[in-house]
């Protein structure tokens, strides 16, 4: 009987051979071990939804009105302002996840 990852290879090597030269090479570069584990560690940690969410409506939420208040008062800005938001919406959205998974529990 096949395991698991012998399949998985198995699997790769067959549509591997279906696609583009140039695709198969991204597809090399995509599946190899280090590069799927850092992936998969991002994807459990950094880009979870409510992360992302909470980055996009931060950034929205804090840019908005300070290009308002700046435009309307005629200063202008540093350019660090939506990176702040980014990181402060994604602390918020971190925190709302790790309540909610305190709560699950």
């Amino acid at each position: 009987m096949i395991n698991r990852q012998d399949n998985y290879h198995q699997t790769l090597l067959t549509l591997r051979h279906k696609l583009k030269p140039s695709q198969q090479v991204l597809s090399h570069f995509l599946h190899h071990r280090t590069v799927e584990t850092l992936c998969d560690a991002l994807a459990a940690t950094v880009a979870r939804p409510s992360v992302l969410l909470g980055a996009a409506t931060g950034g929205v939420v804090i840019a908005i009105p300070l290009y308002i208040y700046a435009r309307s008062n005629g200063f202008a800005l540093q350019g660090s302002e939506i990176m702040v938001g980014l990181l402060v919406g994604a602390a918020i959205g971190l925190l709302v996840d790790l309540c909610a998974f305190l709560l699950r529990r």
